[in-house]
């Protein structure tokens, strides 16, 4: 290796570390192994870096510009002397070049010196790139070729080579070390990687919220449902529904794995976070008891001061045979609020729920605990007038109470009858599963008309297979004998108004399986399905408040129900809503509170205290 040149009055030589010396103002990732021939700051390579260190200090043209007449130079660890610069010796610097003096030159006579600007800091620049002289470029020897080495094309130098351009020579630091890697280097600061990739930290970020969109998405596809404009709280009804198919599809989950059945996890789910406060009332006296073996809850407000008799409601709770109770707040607040607006003695019946047992007990179970409060000594216990006394239920329990009051109007040996009956929104027949209501509103929240069929079938203890057929009407074709006599019960094409029957057709099969109703006799029996009554009983009913909805599948039984009363000759008020659906009337309270079940509340309750 040749020996260094250096002029101790002009020149400022930044050298390399990667030769062990200090003073490179690039950052170096890894120090050049033992031998190499490569300067890691600039990337010449050692035999195309070769120039003379006169051409390199001094200039292209002027050897003895800065070094005039042979003056001493100084080398490290020699002899000083005069001495020329040799051809062929090497300087490894990357940034050296001939420090710059600046001459002032006198001012004409009479003028002012200009002013002095402020001096601005230079840009920053990324990886400066020192340019060579075009002489030094042009005596730089060829690179002596080697085994497997590839020759640069088109005048670039390979990689870490540099470049001739217009008789100058540009040098490229190596990719990788510092410098730009179009393929996978990485920026000395520890910045971006090249070539595209982010770091960990963000990339993994970037999946989180790319993640976390896709869920709500998912989320927003599965809540979403098109309902009609006139629904009331429609977004909250939407969750509501999303909650409770969530649910249902867990349960039915575990039914599948054979772990429980479905309805007994889901009425166990119910109650367990049925933690919603009640309505308080100090005034109510509630007191659990038993009637004729079935339990119920008494719901008694204080005693009239001057001991007149106060009136009193039956009250059977929904919940398709299967869920709910008599205790959970729902319905303990709808009959706390009964108690105190109507100041009745509210008893809620706590029948038993499917699938501990199948139709008919919960009709039996109902039948008994209202035939037992209608004694006349039990009455007197509670100061009720026995000529004031209601019946009533909601959903399934409408369907109880309508059946109840329908076998107490046949009981000849009775003496004490209900005055009124009261029906919310309740379900009467499994006969015709293609009313318009159920078609128009198949898949309205809360009780799509899928799950209608299936709470039939576990009311029955029924098989699953049939619940496409009875979806279809086959269980009532034409070819069904058992069904022909309650055909003209059921015909919503006369007994439904035009507004209700809109454009829907019947749907009427020629030939069905006539099995369905052997292995489900219960399908006609009228003690379930009390709108298939002949007109005979129809005409002992008491007084009728009958509620309905329009976005519920259970809309048309109620209106047909309340059409065969009128033609009877029973008095009967049907109350509709438009913008309610079913199950509404006990969503009064956070965070399941309804406009539309206030209203329906207040309009029920009203019902009843003007007529009873």
């Amino acid at each position: 290796m040749g020996s260094r040149v250096v002029s101790s009055a002009k020149i400022r030589a930044s050298r390399c570390s990667s030769w062990k010396h200090t003073g490179c103002g690039i950052r170096q990732q890894r120090r050049a192994p033992r031998g190499s021939r490569t300067c890691l700051c600039t990337g010449a390579p050692a035999a195309r870096r070769q120039r003379a260190a006169t051409a390199h200090v001094s200039g292209p043209s002027n050897p003895e510009k800065w070094n005039p007449g042979g003056a001493e130079t100084r080398t490290p660890g020699r002899a000083r002397g005069p001495r020329a610069a040799q051809p062929g010796s090497l300087v490894w610097s990357c940034r050296a070049r001939p420090a710059r003096r600046s001459q002032a030159r006198p001012l004409p006579a009479g003028t002012r010196p200009p002013r002095a600007r402020p001096r601005q800091p230079p840009a920053p620049q990324a990886a400066a790139r020192p340019r060579l002289p075009a002489a030094a470029a042009a005596e730089r020897p060829s690179r002596p070729s080697r085994p497997g080495a590839r020759r640069p094309r088109g005048g670039r130098a390979g990689r870490g080579g540099a470049a001739l351009r217009g008789g100058e020579a540009r040098i490229r630091p190596p990719a990788g070390r510092g410098g730009r890697d179009g393929n996978a280097g990485t920026s000395s600061g520890g910045g971006r990687p090249r070539g595209g990739a982010l770091p960990a930290g963000v990339a993994a970020m970037r999946a989180a919220w790319v993640l976390l969109a896709a869920l709500a998405a998912l989320a927003a596809y599965y809540v979403y449902l098109p309902l009609p404009g006139t629904v009331s709280d429609p977004w909250k009804l939407m969750l509501l529904d999303a909650t409770f198919r969530a649910v249902q599809q867990a349960c039915h989950l575990i039914h599948y794995l054979r772990l429980s059945h479905h309805l007994i996890v889901l009425n166990y789910l119910i109650c367990t976070f049925d933690k919603l406060k009640s309505v308080s009332s100090e005034d109510i006296n509630i007191t659990d008891t038993v009637f004729d073996g079935v339990e119920v809850r008494v719901f008694e407000p204080p005693a009239q001061p001057d001991g007149r008799l106060k009136r009193s409601v039956v009250y059977i709770h929904g919940g398709g045979w299967a869920l709910a109770s008599a205790r959970t707040s729902l319905y303990n607040n709808l009959c706390r609020i009964m108690a105190e607006s109507l100041n009745a003695v509210i008893v809620s019946v706590e029948y038993r729920l499917v699938p501990e047992v199948c139709f008919p007990e919960q009709f039996h179970d109902a039948l008994r605990a209202t035939k037992h409060f209608l004694q006349p000594d039990i009455l007197a216990e509670y100061s009720v007038d026995p000529s004031r006394i209601a019946i009533s239920g909601d959903s399934a329990g409408g369907n109880l109470a309508a059946a109840v009051c329908q076998q107490l109007s046949k009981d000849e040996h009775l003496t004490i009858r209900p005055k009124l009956q009261a029906l919310i929104y309740p379900v009467l027949q499994a006969f015709d599963f293609n009313t318009p209501s159920y078609q128009q509103n198949m898949n309205m929240p809360v009780l799509p008309r899928y799950v209608m069929i299936n709470y039939w079938i576990d009311y029955f203890n029924g098989n699953y297979d049939v619940a496409h057929s009875l979806l279809i009407n086959n269980h009532t074709a034409l070819d069904v004998g058992q069904a022909l006599s309650f055909r003209g019960h059921l015909n919503w094409t006369s007994l439904l108004p035009s507004s209700f029957k809109k454009n829907y057709k019947p749907v009427i099969q020629t030939t069905g399986k006539a099995e369905i109703v052997q292995e489900i006799p219960a399908l006609l029996d009228v003690r379930a399905v009390p709108l298939l009554a002949e007109n005979e009983t129809l005409q002992l009913q008491p007084k009728t408040y009958i509620l309905t909805c329009e976005n519920d599948v259970l809309r048309d039984d109620g209106v047909m129900y309340a059409k065969r009363l009128e033609n009877a000759g029973v008095e009967v008020t049907l109350d509709h809503f438009d913008d309610c659906f079913h199950g509404c009337m006990i969503f009064t309270i956070w965070p399941t509170d309804f406009s539309a079940g206030i209203q329906t509340r207040n309009s029920y309750i009203k019902w009843l205290d003007e007529n009873l």
